[in-house]
């Protein structure tokens, strides 16, 4: 299923005021084809998303690394999952994340 917390994406513009500088701890993470979007980041509400989401039998489409598809968005159930869903907290692009590494960051 793909769920997005903010209706603009999952993406934000790494640069400027436009992200904090936790959510450009997540740049290099997105990619939602063959070819990388470039500077963007993981919004730390969509981080949440993905660590409440994980905790509940769920898993997100960041396994992929080089030219495969890597969705912040995407999850499915951990039971049945492709190649390119992760729920390990080992993972590098999940490491990438630090509200969903450290939910205590921000209580809000």
């Amino acid at each position: 299923m793909d769920i997005a917390f903010e209706k603009t994406g999952s993406y934000k513009p790494c640069g400027g005021g436009m992200s904090n500088e936790r959510e450009r701890e997540s740049k290099g993470v997105p990619n939602a084809g063959p070819k990388a979007l470039g500077d963007v980041c993981i919004p730390k509400e969509q981080q949440k998303l993905i660590s409440a989401m994980l905790d509940n039998g769920f898993c997100v489409a960041l396994a992929g690394s080089g030219n495969l598809r890597r969705e912040p968005w995407h999850f499915e159930l951990s039971s049945g999952t492709t190649g390119w869903c992760t729920s390990e907290q080992t993972n590098p692009n999940l490491k990438k994340l630090p509200y969903f590494l450290d939910p205590t960051l921000d209580p809000g």
